[in-house]
């Protein structure tokens, strides 16, 4: 299963905390909104992610 995540536009309804994070990497509880989704979705699914251009080098170094 592919499982294609992405910021849709309503990023900035949690500024400033996504000014350099995508809204995915938001801690919710113990762990991050992608994490809580990656867990439901089972953990062997390929993950896709899509956030803002400026975000793209940062989120490859993570």
């Amino acid at each position: 299963m592919k499982l294609c995540i992405f910021e849709d536009g309503k990023e900035m309804d949690f500024f400033p905390l996504t000014m350099t994070r995508a809204v995915y990497e938001l801690r919710c509880g113990r762990t991050t909104i992608l994490e809580k989704l990656v867990d439901a979705f089972g953990k062997g699914a390929e993950v896709c992610l899509h956030a803002r251009d400026y975000l793209t080098e940062v989120l490859r170094e993570r």
